[in-house]
């Protein structure tokens, strides 16, 4: 079987961090890795007074009511108010995303001298390293260096290591080093000095005709690389299972700290072997490559894990453990603290006694508030702040834990600016907060605090300082006009207090002092408790303040989210339960995916597809499209823009309704009702229309005619496009220019025509449209050189060996620097330091302060203002030029030849003397026409253009940015960069068949328009573009920066589409679909748009275990599991259970385990089901859970749905496991007053113990299939009992199990998968075949294409492999042996499987496609990592031309860092096996990047495979139509 895997869903997980100048040293950037992907944010100060008015969906945090929870003189004084008032909101804006062909394992950032912004570091398995930098020409990220380090004679003879590559930099940026194999160190010199000509005091510049420009570019930064040879001879040590490299601060050299454990140890030998850890400090000479030893400890604390390098005044490392944190230094004693009391009995190192806290630091993350303050994360989520004191020979004395908060568990942490942290995780959303202390307020602000309360919610401590204003937090930040437009999609009437902490056992809700109003209506109540739900999503930092510390004052503030939903640890499908719904498919169901842990834990409802929520629809037979515009009174009551008019056209007339309460059609009107409509739209600041017909334009107010004056040119109107106040029309043959003059005396207004002269080109305009900028790219200003990384170029040179001569003062002084401070402390060091200096050297030291001070502020965060609008004309011409020009003068500024080959960056063509995309003959014969361009400003105030383009078989998406490194006058400076994360197929589907001549005449005058791409505005609160045709599109983007393309597929082929505000139709849209109805819809207010797929993200403050659907009752079923302390052991005699309780001091942590519990969640509303919760007894944890269809009497098939559950009592090693069954109905009865969702309760059918754990369930046939411990049995479900059928033995830990009709496939922890049959005549199950070698299975599931079966398998190498049952072929011996047929290294572990046929993409579509799709099935899986993806059985034909298609790919496409895609596609194991990889799995992320190429790259790959561009797109097209579903 041959197959095509491609990952639909990307994560969203953070792992690394870093914060650095990405693109100049004038900005700096927060750069976040996650899995393969590398995002670039920048953060943005979203003013109050700038964003008054906010037509974007800015934020998904709700309007709250006030609160009767909190008294808001409690918590704050009026001068905290005050300063909330100032405070500015502060967003992370996502600026570039860069997809790799491999994980990423680590990230750094390091400055090389010379360069015009930061490098990255990035590090990949297993031993890999590879140095980037951002390309302003390109756009894109261009690799400097590549360093491969897997060799034989660098692995210490392991074949599996645990912990990843570890990349460190000096402070100086003068090397780097790699740890790879848990014990290689590799080291990568930087150079320090540059070759000058001979005028050595020349100028750096970034102009290209600077000779030293290329100086700079002729010398490599990166040196030779070496590995550290750290023998035993001569450092007395065996240098072993290194645990952490730190570069320490205030030294001459790079100095190297190396945390190690030579001998190990675990926690079961402490008694035995116990302070095994040592740490070293070496000094590296990269040059000569010797590394002297300066200093060593031994003996440290067993669990010891990480060092953190302390900078001045201070200095030293601190060494972070499990239970304790110790300090040192070099020449000074150690000081170290336990944290709890299990440091009395594993450690032997002298420790104090931290009396304040009892915590662990087991999986911390720091980052360096200041020099003496950390602020510091625990695994559990906790923020603690950290302070440092000193006394004057630089030795730490005393350690203060002051705790904060707490927040999401974090994996990375880096500091942003001054007061700004940025927290990734991959267990949970990652967060920007911002932390300040009282003394930062009373410098600027006079801030004043009481004490704060404990665990105050942060969406509480900012409501609070609002409320004496009157406003709402989003009426604050958003604006009142933004607010007031999103009440209307929400109820009007929410009264509910804050969510604070997990809910009951009986409601997602929060508790109430009353119960919810009986007489409410239904509806009503499901819109609150999503309000609620969406309001508790925000709620993801918590304050925890020590209340005896009154002195101690702060600010910690949530300020953006980045969503995640991984880990996907369980995933299922349901049925959606929303009405109203379009929906022409003929599978309908989204996916429900568990993720996150404990305080993360939550489910998310996943929609690949925008669904659009019907009010009303009409027939409306001959129309093909229309438009709403505004009237001129076009404000409500509520001061929210509402359309006023509805205009339709047809073939040969127009027809023209008034909108209101009701839709009234206008007999008699001014608009032109006898021809048909090009376009109609206002103009003036929306109190005017124009209505543009083919040969007339027209000027109204409301329905009163203006100005109407004949178009006497040689061809009729064909496409118009307006800008307030411009509007240009099209014909055939020339262009109009139309704009609206209006006369400040008496208030008139009238329009002003003017035919430009754009005859230059004797080839004739195809497309055109106007921008209104208002980002200010759009400048033809030269922009002041970019500076170069020029840090201390003196005294580089002095540290040179290259150099010949030293300056002795320098000399002097560093060395007095080194040796006094060591001595008398910094302070004396630094009076001895400038004691030594002369008046030149003082005044160059104060320059070179104030332009670090500059620099500083350089890096304050930008605050986004408003910009004057300019107006630009976008022409495409029918030979392929791309032209730019201003309005009203009509003057040529951007020029792009070859536009429609769909070139990966365009160019200016007078800027550029490349001439290797000019036309030639082959390349010019098939270019495509271009059909339509759109140039939109997308983002928070319109601030990042992009260039939308449909030609005939085609479509672009381009990203406008700023270029200033080709600075020619009169010119744009501005690129464009060809968006690649997106496709979007325009073509005719092959499998279309039309079977009505009506209906394909609808197609064809589709597809002869111009206007498929339509720009909306505040359409459920969001702003963007979107495309009509056979795939109809959204693409969104809010103040996240993030281009989100949503496709509309459940209503066919939409013809037109148009904004509509109305008080039935609040914030909406309408469209005429394929059916030619024209359709008033709204988006679906619970569902944020914003993200990969539209989603609903539903808390639950603990661990989701499992999320199974119920097709009966239609509702899911979850388990959960929150962590209690464990305070006794169990000891078990026989049939009874003894408690033996812990005895332990008040410093003791307990150990904790996890609650089951299982409750029903009903999709209405998405809220638990009041008395539907069941608590599973102590130290029971579920392990599997089923919805099995079980032989029954009772119903007409023969089968009954019920939910079967197995568990395990896990007391420990020392006691035999055992389990039980559980079979539950879920039952119907009489709902409680005013509770409807209490329709629904569970019964227990059966629950009895098993003599093993339960580890596997699932059906066959009508009955009950169980792994219980090393066995498999089959059951019968007879009056409420289990009766035994069959079993069988298997190996060693049977963790899953899945059947298709009579054949069972279980997976083993160890062994593989196994093949089982079950005859139902004699009753017996029986082995039919298995896979004789050892693997580690994390999942399995069925393959089935027509009559092929196959099984697909994931491991713990991150591998899918594919095996097939052969018996006639000689390697399965006879069929007892699985043959591996397929496998793909995926680089994500998966841990569910699901199943679900292809969809049948149209209505017409030939009948043999359909039945070949009915039969074929989709296996989808969702990973740990949060990434959804699927495996699609394919022909074998099919498979040949897109492995050619693939193979060349792998050469043809650029490889950012290196990484090539074929090998990292290639299977991985830890251990060699003795078979060749079987592949036969195409990677389709590679694949759809065809769609990207340019024309000439396709025709040339094409031409290659011996096939055409058109073949390969049906492919392509066909893979994506079916497999397109939720």
């Amino acid at each position: 079987m041959y197959a095509i895997c491609k990952v639909v869903h990307p994560s969203n997980q953070v792992e690394h961090s870093i914060y650095c100048n990405f693109y100049n040293y004038n900005e700096k950037n927060l750069i976040t890795a996650g899995l393969n992907q590398l995002k670039v944010y920048r953060l943005i100060r979203i003013n109050e007074d700038v964003d008054r008015v906010g037509k974007d969906k800015i934020d998904d945090i709700d309007d709250d009511t006030k609160s009767d929870t909190f008294d808001q003189d409690d918590l704050f004084d009026i001068d905290v108010k005050n300063h909330f008032k100032n405070v500015d909101n502060v967003k992370l804006v996502c600026l570039q995303t860069f997809q790799l062909n491999a994980n990423i394992e680590a990230l750094n950032s390091v400055s090389f001298f010379g360069y015009n912004r930061d490098c990255m570091l990035l590090a990949f398995n297993d031993a890999k390293l590879s140095i980037v930098e951002y390309d302003p020409s390109t756009h894109d990220l261009r690799t400097i260096s590549m360093h491969y380090f897997e060799d034989d004679d660098m692995r210490p003879g392991f074949t599996s290591f645990i912990q990843p590559p570890i990349i460190r930099v000096d402070p100086e940026n003068r090397c780097a080093v790699l740890l790879i194999y848990n014990k290689s160190i590799v080291v990568i010199p930087f150079r320090q000095n540059i070759v000058l000509d001979e005028d050595e005091n020349a100028p750096f510049s970034n102009n290209p005709s600077n000779p030293n420009c290329t100086m700079v570019a002729k010398n490599l930064p990166v040196l030779p690389s070496y590995k550290l040879h750290l023998n035993n001879e001569q450092y007395g040590v065996n240098l072993n299972n290194i645990i952490d490299l730190q570069f320490l601060h205030n030294y001459n050299e790079p100095t190297l700290l190396i945390l190690y454990e030579p001998v190990p140890t675990w926690s079961g030998r402490i008694a035995v072997r116990q302070d095994t850890v040592s740490m070293m400090t070496i000094s590296l000479d990269v040059h000569q490559r010797v590394h002297p030893h300066i200093w060593s400890l031994t003996n440290l604390p067993y669990n010891a894990f990480a060092a953190l390098p302390i900078p001045k005044p201070i200095g030293g490392v601190l060494i972070f453990a499990s239970n304790s944190l110790i300090h040192l230094n070099q020449g000074l004693p150690p000081f170290g603290v336990s944290l709890n009391g299990f440091n009395d009995s594993n450690t032997s190192f002298p420790l104090k006694t931290q009396d304040d806290v009892i915590i662990s630091l087991d999986c911390c993350r720091a980052a360096f508030i200041d020099n003496k303050k950390i602020l510091l994360t625990l695994k559990n989520g906790e923020l603690f702040v950290l302070k440092l004191h000193n006394d004057m020979t630089r030795s730490v004395r005393t350690f203060k834990f002051i705790p904060i908060g707490s927040s999401v568990i974090a994996l990375t942490i880096s500091r942003c600016e001054d007061e700004y942290f940025f927290i990734g995780s991959r267990l949970g959303h990652s967060i920007l907060i911002q932390y300040k202390e009282q003394s930062d307020y009373n410098e600027s602000e006079n801030f004043k605090s009481k004490t704060i309360d404990d665990r105050i919610s942060i969406a509480e401590l900012i409501k609070n300082g609002y409320i004496e204003n009157g406003l709402t937090e989003d009426q604050f930040l958003y604006g009142e006009d933004y607010c007031n437009s999103q009440k209307k999609i929400r109820s009007e009437n929410v009264e509910n207090e804050e969510m604070d902490g997990y809910l009951d056992s009986n409601s997602l809700g929060p508790k109430t002092s009353n119960e919810m109003i009986e007489n409410e209506q239904e509806s009503k109540q499901e819109e609150n408790e999503i309000d609620l739900i969406r309001r508790h999503r925000n709620n993801l930092l918590e304050i925890r303040h020590d209340s005896r510390n009154e002195k101690f004052s702060f600010l910690l503030r949530l300020c953006d989210v980045i969503y995640n939903i991984s880990p996907c640890g369980s995933v299922c499908l349901g049925e959606p339960f929303i009405e109203n719904m379009a929906n022409h498919r003929d599978i309908d169901v989204e996916m429900i995916t568990a993720s996150g842990h404990m305080n993360t834990g939550a489910i998310n409802i996943l929609q690949q597809s925008i669904k659009p929520q019907i009010e009303t629809s009409f027939k409306l037979p001959g129309c093909f499209d229309c438009w709403t515009v505004f009237g001129p009174n076009y404000h409500s009551e509520q001061d929210t823009s509402v359309h006023k008019y509805l205009i339709i056209t047809q073939e040969d007339s127009t027809l023209v309704f008034q909108v209101g309460q009701e839709i009234n059609e206008l007999d008699q009107s001014g608009f032109v009702t006898q021809n048909s409509t090009i376009h109609v739209g206002n103009i003036g600041g929306n109190k005017y229309i124009l209505q543009i017909c083919a040969y007339s334009v027209r000027l109204l107010e409301e329905t009163h005619e203006l100005q109407q004056f004949p178009i006497d040119i040689d061809s009729p109107l064909i496409h118009a496009s307006i800008a307030d106040p411009y509007a240009v029309l099209m014909s055939e043959k020339s262009i109009i220019l139309i704009r609206l003059k209006i006369n400040i005396t008496n208030g008139s207004a009238c329009l002003v025509i003017s035919k430009p002269d754009l005859s230059t080109a004797k080839s004739p305009i195809v497309a055109l449209c106007i921008y209104k900028d208002c980002s200010g790219l759009f400048t033809t200003q030269t922009r002041a050189s970019e500076t170069f990384n020029m840090r201390k170029a003196t005294v580089k040179k002095t540290k040179s060996h290259a150099a010949p001569s030293i300056t002795s003062t320098l000399s002097a002084a560093v060395t007095i620097d080194e040796e006094d401070e060591l001595l008398y402390g910094s302070s004396m060091a630094s009076f001895l330091n400038n004691s030594n200096l002369n008046s030149s050297e003082i005044n160059q030291t104060e320059e070179d302060e104030e332009e670090n001070v500059a620099k500083q502020k350089n890096h304050k965060i930008p605050i986004v203002d408003k910009i004057e609008p300019t107006f630009w004309l976008f022409i495409v011409r029918e030979n392929g030029v791309l032209e730019i020009y201003t309005l009203p003068e009509f003057k040529l500024v951007y020029l792009v030849k070859n536009f429609p080959l769909g070139l990966k960056v365009l160019v200016d063509s007078v800027q550029t003397t490349d001439h290797s995309f000019q036309n030639h003959s082959d390349i010019s014969s098939s270019m495509e026409i271009t059909k339509e361009i759109l140039v939109c400003g997308m983002g928070f105030k319109q601030s990042k253009p992009y260039l939308f383009a449909r030609l005939e078989e085609d479509f672009f998406i381009y990203e406008i940015y700023p270029y200033f490194e080709s600075q020619v006058d009169g010119h744009l400076k501005i690129r464009f960069k060809k968006i690649s994360m997106n496709y979007q197929f325009v073509r005719i589907p092959k499998s279309y068949t039309p079977q009505s001549d009506e209906f394909d005449g609808v197609r064809k005058t589709l597809m002869f328009r111009h206007n498929w791409l339509r720009i909306f505005d505040n359409v459920g609160g969001y702003s963007g573009v979107f495309l009509c045709g056979f795939f109809p599109c959204w693409f969104f983007m809010t103040t996240r920066g993030e281009l989100r393309a949503h496709p509309m597929n459940s209503d066919g082929m939409i013809s037109s589409f148009a904004t509509f505000n109305n008080i039935n139709c609040p914030n909406g849209y309408l469209y005429i679909n394929s059916d030619e109805e024209l359709r008033f819809s709204v988006l679906p207010d619970y569902y944020e748009i914003d993200s990969t797929w539209p989603s609903i993200h539903i808390p639950f403050k603990r661990t989701v275990h499992f999320v199974n659907y119920h097709l009966e009752s239609k509702t899911y079923v979850i388990v959960s599991s929150r962590l209690i302390e464990i305070t006794k052991l169990v000891r078990i005699g026989g049939e009874e259970k003894d408690y033996d309780p812990i005895e332990a001091d008040s410093r003791y942590i307990y150990c904790k385990t996890e609650q089951f519990e299982l409750q029903l969640l009903s999709p209405v509303n998405w809220s638990l089901i009041p008395g539907t919760l069941i608590e599973l007894d102590e130290w029971e944890h579920v392990t599997s859970i089923k919805t099995v269809m079980l032989a029954s009497e009772g119903t007409t098939s023969g089968l009954k749905g019920y939910i079967a559950i197995g568990t395990n009592f896990s007391y420990g090693e020392d006691v035999t496991n055992r389990g039980r069954i559980w079979i539950l109905d879920i039952i119907e009865v009489v709902p409680e007053p005013g509770k409807p969702l209490t329709k629904n309760k569970i019964k227990i059918v059966y629950c009895e113990d098993q003599k093993g754990p339960v580890t596997a369930i699932c059906q066959v046939q009508g009955y009950l299939l169980a792994a219980i411990g090393q066995k498999i049995y089959i059951w019968q479900l007879k009056e409420s009992e289990l009766v035994g059928i069959a079993f069988i033995d298997t190996q060693i830990y049977v963790h899953t199990a899945m059947a298709v009709r009579n054949l069972i496939l279980i997976g083993d922890v160890f062994k593989s998968i196994s093949l089982l049959r079950y005859q139902e005549e004699t009753r017996t199950l029986s082995l039919v075949s298995r896979d004789q070698k050892s693997l580690q299975v994390y999942a399995c599931e069925f393959m089935i294409d027509q009559n092929q079966l196959c099984f697909v398998v994931s491991d713990s190498n991150k591998n899918l492999i594919i095996y097939g049952y052969q018996p006639d072929n000689s390697e399965s011996l006879g069929g007892t042996r699985l043959l591996r047929r397929a496998d793909f290294h995926l680089g994500s572990c998966v841990n569910s499987f699901f199943r679900i046929r292809c969809r049948i993409p149209f209505k017409f579509i030939d009948d043999r496609l359909k039945q070949i799709y009915k039969k074929r099935h989709i296996t989808m899986f969702a990973t740990l990592d949060g990434s959804i993806g699927y495996l699609l059985p394919i022909t074998e034909k099919t498979y040949r031309r897109l492995l050619m298609l693939q193979n060349l790919l792998t050469t043809n496409i650029q490889h950012i860092a290196g990484i090539n895609p074929k090998a990292f596609r290639c299977i991985k194991h830890y251990q060699n096996e003795l078979m060749n990889p079987s592949k036969n799995i195409l990677d389709g992320d590679l694949l759809f990047k065809f769609l990207n190429l340019s024309l000439s790259e396709k025709m040339e790959i094409a031409k290659k495979i011996g096939t055409t561009i058109k073949q390969i797109y049906d492919d392509l097209q066909e893979t994506h139509c079916i497999t397109c579903h939720f």
